[in-house]
């Protein structure tokens, strides 16, 4: 009995093995896992071959397992939607013909222009994450403020055949824009103690951050901006974590005349039941800060719920301390790089502050536990 072969139409449809429900299924068998790492997720339109498998995505539509023809051991998870009949017509993949798209430019602000090709209707495009107008020959005008070094722009366009597209373009900005920003900063006094903040090394080591499109201080050495990783695990576990980052802000705010004295720190971990009977990490952490028993956390948590109220109380204790000594600096939080800073600077300061690197790669909105993004 011959094996019904089939097509594939629509290449985009294309998924990683993760798809595939194990708690439902049953454990996936390595072969399936081997391809993957050999020949990645990748498949092209038009390619011939045949049902290994059918099961159902975790979110309910059918799925199929494709082995390729001409291979023993290449297999694809594709939507079951993506392959047809060897008669059926394949649908390419939306593109963008760009106008002109520099890979250089000196420019603040660049004016992007293109057309987006396709048979199908487009039901979705974004540039940047932010949705784009197209008028009514899918033609697009994209204005796009320049940082410096390599800029990223990535656009996704989704049409109703639920064919689509996610990549992304890169062009280099080449002018002095970097030496502006530091400048701005600087003559702004957006460094507060200059110099110890601002010494031979640490102006390296910061226009080469702002080089590269991010904003980077070392918290060792500055009075102002006190640096954070992104990772929970350097957080959860580690003996003194609290003590080592209020430690560096400490510096700032005795600066600033605020008294201060950091005693112990308390952490433990163990395996506790929750409300759903569960075992589940129980933290206790505190930490004695101007004598009296803070404490940072006591009960079940995931290193995300912890990794949260972490930096919530280093906020929330360097906020008391100011307003405590009536200063009008307030502690800001930004997301740089792959992680986080507290910025010790008055509100007006730090308005100047976003104004001035608006072009760098840094999140200004983030305002709470619930809106930090993990790395």
């Amino acid at each position: 009995m011959d094996v019904k072969k089939f097509k594939v139409i629509i290449e985009t449809q294309c998924y990683l093995p993760h798809a595939f429900d194990e708690g439902k299924y049953g454990a996936l068998p390595e072969k399936y896992w081997d391809s993957n790492r050999k020949y990645k997720s990748f498949i092209k339109n038009d390619t011939i071959g045949t049902i290994d498998l059918e099961f159902n995505h975790p979110d309910g539509y059918p799925m199929v397992i494709f082995k390729v023809d001409g291979y023993e051991d290449r297999y694809h998870f594709l939507a079951k939607s993506a392959i047809g009949d060897l008669s059926e017509k394949s649908h390419p993949s939306p593109k963008i013909n760009w106008n002109n798209l520099p890979k250089q430019s000196k420019l603040k602000e660049i004016i992007l222009t293109g057309k987006i090709e396709t048979e199908e209707k487009i039901i979705k495009f974004e540039i940047n994450r932010k949705r784009q107008i197209l008028n009514k020959k899918n033609e697009f005008v994209y204005k796009y403020k320049m940082s410096p070094g390599h800029n990223s722009i990535s656009y996704h366009i989704k049409t109703n055949n639920k064919n689509g597209v996610f990549e992304t373009v890169f062009i280099e900005h080449v002018g002095n824009l970097h030496e502006e920003i530091f400048d701005s900063l600087v003559k702004n006094q957006l460094f507060k103690f200059p110099k110890e903040e601002l010494e031979e090394d640490s102006v390296s080591q910061i226009k080469s951050f702002i080089k590269s499109g991010e904003f980077f201080v070392n918290p060792n050495s500055s009075f102002t901006y006190f640096y954070i990783h992104g990772d929970s695990k350097y957080l959860v576990h580690k003996e003194n974590a609290f003590k080592t980052h209020f430690s560096r802000i400490s510096k700032g705010l005795e600066k600033r005349g605020c008294k201060i004295s950091i005693g112990k720190e308390f952490f433990t971990l163990s395996g506790r039941k929750n409300k759903e009977n569960e075992f589940a990490n129980y933290i206790i952490h505190w930490v004695e800060i101007n004598d009296e028993k803070v404490m940072i956390f006591d009960g079940n948590a995931d290193r995300s719920n912890y990794f949260y109220n972490f930096i919530d109380k280093l906020m929330e204790i360097t906020e008391e301390i100011l307003n405590k000594e009536n200063r009008q600096e307030k502690a800001h939080l930004i997301g740089c790089g792959d992680g986080y800073m507290i910025c010790l600077l008055s509100n007006e300061d730090f308005d100047l502050f976003k104004k001035i690197c608006e072009p760098l790669h840094i999140l200004f909105d983030v305002k709470s536990k619930r809106n930090l993004p993990l790395f």
